[in-house]
């Protein structure tokens, strides 16, 4: 995503998305889809279905070493 000049990265394991959309009902079922629409906030947050997703910003700890 992009904000005020700026690239910002949202990463998280699928385990942990399909947690969010299980449990918490994270976006919205489009057809054999889902849509997710982000907001970024000022002060750092990202919100998605009212769900503050800041923890998973720039988060590259679930990667593996290359």
């Amino acid at each position: 995503m992009r904000k005020n000049g700026r690239w910002r990265f949202l990463i998280m394991d699928r385990a942990v998305l399909r947690n969010y959309v299980n449990n918490q009902n994270l976006g919205t079922a489009a057809g054999t889809y889902r849509q997710f629409n982000f907001v970024l906030h000022d002060d750092g947050r990202c919100v998605c279905s009212s769900i503050d997703l800041q923890n998973h910003i720039g988060d590259w700890a679930t990667w593996p070493d290359l």
